[in-house]
């Protein structure tokens, strides 16, 4: 909600048993998600969102939500 109440562009990894509420929630208030297959669980999410913020140059942040980790990555503001 921060990025959203903010403008900043948000990109958020998932892996697939996430709840499909979850997404549309993070769609709607503007967060782009990036779901990772579900054979990945937890790790492929790590390292899908490890991945794009080496390739983008964004800056990785890590969550702790309903004893989950989130990883949103945010995009560098210069």
């Amino acid at each position: 909600m921060m990025c959203a109440q903010r403008g900043y562009p948000c990109v958020i990894t998932m892996a697939e048993p996430f709840s499909v509420e979850r997404r549309k929630l993070m769609r709607m208030l503007g967060a782009k998600v990036i779901v990772t297959p579900k054979a990945g669980k937890g790790t492929g999410m790590v390292a899908k969102a490890a991945e794009l913020a080496e390739k983008h140059g964004w800056f990785l942040c890590k969550f702790i939500i309903d004893g989950y980790r989130q990883y949103f990555l945010f995009l560098r503001l210069d």
